[in-house]
Parts: structure tokens; C-alpha cells; sequence
């Protein structure tokens, strides 16, 4: 294994982090009660002709349960099928701890230092949704992910007490800097609760997905929960409705990897010594698990809506998705 392999076993763990995160920001405010938007434009006199143009038919009236006698209250209801596709980029930090070797099955601390580990990734994905309770949605996500990372990778000398010989440094320290290049998939489920009154409305969305990247044989979960609180817009002069919100994300990735390295391929003289196999363990997360979130989406038709969302904070990110319903 060279250097360039080496980075790329202890690097790649940083990448988890990003398509977890991964997810539709938009699925329709859930049930709203006395829905009152607030008015772009001085429309008083137009506001019957204008909510009669937006009325769209459902493609069922199955879902969601109990739909018919929440409308019957006061409340007014997204369509309960939408699928929608989103772009992603985003940069962040991420850490590494608690790395260990493991040596005739005993965990050997190991002092790896890790720099500069800041990941830029870009992300597509699908989601289809149903909303099944009048404030209940559940989805499913599929995403496809390609980024990179640049970081500065300090490893330790390694030191053995041999018999006769006492101490011998089997592996010098290294430093290595080199520009990793990656590519994944992620897939997951997720479920957003959903309501408002008037002119504002709030989502509590949770997501969990599983993660395969190409630099990584190992399955990696990750949860996220994500509040927002926003406004309902509504414009007579100008086509379509639209929401603001301020919202925040949280990351939640608490997990343990184990591998191992090739130690015949990385340096005979170390193989020689302790064997071809070197097994290693490590905890990932991040460095900062939450960040802020403001956003906006447009209805430029009934069906169709646009949104636009940036993260701010140690977590950068922006996301713009096209939705659909029906």
C-alpha cells in the first residue's frame, strides 16, 4: 500500500458526514388552520378568484387519513404525493478520534494527528414523499455523491520491545499531504412532522441513511433532525405562493471503524516483524453538530415548487430541489 493509499483508508471516514445530510427540504407545510398568507401586493378585493385559480384536484383523496374531516375544520391541505430532485453542495469539518491499532487482539492507542480535514462535496438525489396523516409525511431518499478533500495526515513512529534487542522503531513518522477524489451512493428513509396557523407554519424533519463510498468498504449510518419555522406568502401580481424560514440542522454520527492494512504491501521490513495485517479501529463524527439554516420556497404553479436553502455556520451547505405533486 503506498502513501496515497494510506490517506485514502483514513480520510475516507470524513466523507460519511455530507451525504448524511442529504435530503428534500420541501414537501408542503402539512395541515394549516384559517391558512392566511401574507399579501405581496393589495389583492382584498381578489382573494376568492385567486384561491378558486390555485384549487388543484388531488390524485387521490385516500390519503392522507382523516384529510376529509380536517378540510371540513378549516384547515387547508398539501397534495399527498410528491416526488422531488435536489442539488447539493456543501463544505465542512470533520474529526477523528480514538484511533487504535490492534495488536494480538489488544487495542493499542495510536497518536494519529489529523489536519486541514475540511471535505467539499456535491450531492444529487431523489425523493419521493406521501404525506399519510394531514401533519405526517414519510419519504424515501436516493442519492448519488462526488467530492474532495485535501488533508494533512501526521502518523506517529511505531515502537516494539523485542527480546535481546529491546526498543526498535519499525515505522518512522510520516506526514501526508494528498488530494483525495470520491464517489457514492446513499439511500434512506425519513419523516417530517408538519403544521401552521394563519401566516406561519413549522417542520421537524428526522432522516437515517446508510452510506457506500468508493475509498470505504464499511456501511456507515447517520441521523439528522432539522427544525424550521416560517412564513406563508402569497402574491395576486405576481404568479404563485411561497414561504420564508429560519430554521437548524443537526448531525448525529457517533460510529466506530475497523479495518485493517496491508502491512506486506505498505513495508516488508514492519511485515516481517509483526505479521502482513495491521488491524485498526476509529471513531468519526463532526466537529460541529449543528448549524444554522435560512431558506425560501416558491409555488410558480400548484404543482410545482422551487426551493432554494443555505447552512451557516462551521457547516457550510446550499441546496436548491425542484418538487412535483399530486
Amino acid at each position: 500500500m503506498n502513501k496515497r493509499n494510506l490517506i485514502v483508508l483514513f480520510t475516507a471516514v470524513f466523507l460519511i458526514m455530507f451525504v448524511s445530510s442529504i435530503k428534500a427540504q420541501n414537501s408542503g407545510a402539512g395541515a394549516k388552520k384559517d391558512k392566511q398568507p401574507i399579501w405581496l401586493s393589495d389583492c382584498e378585493d381578489k382573494i376568492d378568484d385567486l384561491g378558486k385559480s390555485n384549487q388543484v384536484e388531488p390524485l387521490s383523496d385516500f390519503l392522507p387519513f382523516f384529510g376529509k374531516k380536517i378540510r371540513e375544520m378549516g384547515y387547508s391541505l398539501p397534495l399527498p404525493f410528491g416526488v422531488g430532485m435536489s442539488f447539493m453542495v456543501m463544505r465542512q469539518t470533520n474529526k477523528i478520534s480514538n484511533f487504535k491499532l490492534i495488536i494480538d487482539g489488544e487495542d493499542v492507542p495510536y497518536d494519529i494527528k489529523f489536519y486541514n480535514a475540511v471535505s467539499t462535496d456535491v450531492n444529487v438525489s431523489f425523493r419521493p414523499d406521501i404525506w399519510i396523516l394531514p401533519f405526517l409525511n414519510v419519504y424515501a431518499v436516493m442519492g448519488k455523491t462526488s467530492g474532495n478533500m485535501k488533508p494533512t495526515i501526521l502518523i506517529p513512529g511505531i515502537q516494539v520491545d523485542l527480546p535481546n534487542l529491546g526498543e526498535i522503531d519499525i515505522v518512522k513518522p510520516i506526514e501526508i499531504t494528498d488530494e483525495i477524489n470520491y464517489k457514492g451512493t446513499t439511500a434512506g428513509f425519513g419523516t417530517t412532522l408538519a403544521g401552521g396557523f394563519k401566516s406561519y407554519f413549522f417542520t421537524v424533519d428526522y432522516n437515517y441513511t446508510w452510506t457506500n463510498l468508493d475509498v470505504i468498504t464499511q456501511t456507515v449510518t447517520a441521523q439528522t433532525l432539522t427544525p424550521r419555522i416560517g412564513v406563508i406568502l402569497d402574491s395576486y401580481k405576481t404568479k404563485g405562493t411561497g414561504t420564508l424560514w429560519l430554521g437548524a440542522m443537526y448531525i448525529d454520527i457517533n460510529e466506530t471503524i475497523v479495518g485493517s492494512v496491508n502491512l506486506r504491501e505498505l513495508d516488508p521490513e514492519v511485515a516481517d516483524i509483526i505479521g502482513d495485517e495491521l488491524n485498526y479501529s476509529m471513531d468519526i463524527g463532526v466537529t460541529e453538530p449543528w448549524n444554522f439554516l435560512i431558506g425560501g420556497a416558491w409555488g410558480f404553479h400548484p404543482r410545482m415548487t422551487l426551493v432554494l436553502e443555505a447552512g451557516i455556520g462551521d457547516r457550510s451547505q446550499f441546496l436548491a430541489s425542484i418538487d412535483y405533486r399530486f
